[in-house]
């Protein structure tokens, strides 16, 4: 496992490359089915199309593809935002996933700490995500690494605008 770790990288996603393209939504399509995804399909060209143009237009948009050697082996889709009481920007974490068949490697939580170390290069002051409680494997990794929920508890709330 630790050659395998030496060999992965944490590579931010260009839209504009056909590989990483296809690479991103092959695996964003794996974790939409995904009974942690919950969807009942994957992005269709027009709807990845229209990712791919707001994530290359939007600078504080983040698609990382986790690569190890010549695969592309988990992703993440990551937002800098700015926190008004720190005056610093934050990384919040809105997609991570690491492929069905690379589980029990490790790479979850290597994911996680390369996101750590892009987040401290860039001089945010930390890291948020949401993690479903039913995710038991996820939540073990995060708080391994360090997450934790936030005191006081906070829900996390949502309005659909598609109904």
């Amino acid at each position: 496992m630790a050659e395998s770790k030496q060999e992965t990288e944490l590579v931010e996603c260009d839209f504009r490359n056909t590989e990483q393209r296809g690479q991103y939504f092959t695996l964003l399509g794996q974790y939409m089915i995904h009974p942690m995804g919950g969807m009942e399909r994957g992005l269709n060209n027009d709807e990845q199309q229209r990712l791919a143009t707001y994530m290359t237009q939007h600078p504080d948009a983040h698609c990382f593809l986790l690569r190890r050697g010549k695969e592309y082996v988990g992703l993440s889709t990551c937002y800098e935002v700015f926190s008004t009481f720190h005056a610093m920007p934050y990384l919040y974490i809105h997609d991570i996933f690491v492929g069905v068949e690379y589980r029990n490697e490790g790479l979850g939580s290597l994911l996680i700490q390369k996101l750590i170390d892009w987040a401290r290069q860039h001089h945010c002051c930390k890291l948020t995500l949401e993690v479903r409680a039913d995710n038991l494997p996820a939540r073990r990794i995060y708080a391994k690494a360090g997450f934790k929920d936030v005191e006081p508890p906070m829900s996390f709330w949502t309005k659909d605008l598609l109904e």
